[in-house]
């Protein structure tokens, strides 16, 4: 005797639920009409499922980033073996280092000292004029900055050991 087994199933292209069994039977129902009593019969009927679902642990949900967002930086644990991570003085110094207004102030920095060693003249026998003894004078002011600029990216990125320090 063969058995009877009943699928329903909701197509979506049909937008109707569609019962069928193995009888070659199929019945479409709308989505706002009435069963009739067949119909009701056939749904009530759920053959025993021979193969049940495997169970599954719900798996670990990793973190979900923003579209487009930089992955975090993987960041030396101590840099000049001084400074961890969470050193105020390091988190300080990343904070300004990464900010947008200091590479510019940099790039404007570097722009200044070319344009300062193209207006230099030099002169024999140690001569200078006006122009050149400014220009000396600024550059202190540039030794300061790149200095400074060189201080806060070592102690911010650590110095050599590390694949994102500063001399890599």
């Amino acid at each position: 005797m063969a058995q009877n087994v009943i699928k329903f199933f909701f197509c979506r292209s049909l937008k109707k639920l569609v019962f069928s069994s193995s009888a070659s039977s199929v019945v479409v129902v709308d989505r706002g009409s009435r069963m009739t009593e067949e119909q009701s019969q056939m749904a009530a009927y759920e053959p025993p499922n021979p193969n049940p679902p495997p169970t599954q642990q719900p798996a670990e949900k990793k973190p979900q980033r923003r579209v487009g967002a930089k992955p975090p930086p993987d960041r030396a644990p101590r840099s000049i073996y001084c400074f961890s991570v969470k050193n105020p003085l390091r988190k300080k110094f990343i904070e300004v280092v990464e900010w947008k207004a200091f590479e510019f102030l940099i790039l404007v920095t570097i722009l200044g000292n070319c344009v300062a060693l193209a207006v230099y003249t030099p002169f024999p026998a140690e001569d200078t004029n006006e122009t050149n003894l400014i220009l000396e004078k600024v550059e202190y002011v540039f030794l300061v900055i790149f200095t400074g600029e060189c201080i806060m990216k070592i102690i911010a990125y650590g110095f050599w050991q590390h694949p994102t320090a500063y001399l890599r």
